[in-house]
Formats: structure tokens, sequence, C-alpha cells
């Protein structure tokens, strides 16, 4: 038997629902460390790219969105106009900065939500307060 990777990263986004497991980066420069996620605020790449590098879908795992996103295009993520469950979605939010998450269905995204600092799941478009800007699907 070998594991059907698609089914089990889908499950596995499913199953990291309300954990906080992805809040806490700390980068260090001499004698100074910084979580550079302060907490879970900025946590979103972490998240995911934390998802993908597990299921082999990226190179690394990233703290930054431009990061994130330029090793994905690099493995094998092509955008696509229209998504389906385990795509990624990238949100525009306010000064140019982004967002990151994974699209389950109509109703049902799931990302790292800076105000809960956790997983949590919400409206695709958080209810036409987001635009999505761009979605990835991974070629498996």
């Amino acid at each position: 038997m070998i594991i059907n990777k698609k089914k089990t990263y889908l499950a596995y986004i499913i199953n990291s629902l309300n954990t906080e497991m992805f809040k806490d980066v700390y980068f260090s420069s001499g004698k100074a460390t910084t979580n550079v996620t302060k907490g879970g605020e900025l946590a979103c790449a972490v998240y995911l790219s934390s998802l993908l590098y597990l299921f082999d879908m990226i190179k690394k795992p990233h703290a930054t969105i431009n990061s994130t996103i330029k090793d994905m295009k690099s493995c094998n993520w092509r955008p696509v106009q229209k998504p389906k469950k385990g795509d990624v979605l990238v949100w525009s939010i306010k000064d140019g900065q982004q967002h990151l998450g994974f699209y389950f269905d109509e109703n049902m995204a799931i990302s790292n939500s800076t105000r809960k600092k956790r997983v949590w799941t919400h409206h695709p478009t958080y209810n036409n307060k987001r635009k999505i800007v761009e979605i990835l699907r991974y070629s498996f």
C-alpha cells in the first residue's frame, strides 16, 4: 500500500483547525531574539508553508508570504481561475499586504487568524471583505 498524498493533505488541513502550534517563530541576530510572527499575528505563511513542506510540496518552510509564494511557484504550483479543495488562496488586505490560506469549498477557507492567533475557518472572501488576488493549485 502507498499513502494517498492528496487525501492525507486535505485531512491534515482540516485536522489543523484551532491549533496554535504555528504562532511562534524566533529569529536570532547576535544576542537579540525576536518572535517574527508576533505571537501568531503574522503566522499565515508559517502555517501554510509548514503543511506544504510536510508533504514535500515546497522546498522549505517560510515566515513570509512572498518567499512562500515564490517557493510554491518553483514547485509545480500554478495559477488557476476557479478554486478547488486544497488550493491556496492569496488575499489582498490593506496597504498592499497579503494573506494566505487554503480553499475548502464555496463556504469555507482555512487560514491562521491574525486576531485569534490560531488556525480557523472563514468564508473564502471573508464575506466580501477581502479580495482573492491569486489561486494556486499543486499538480499531484
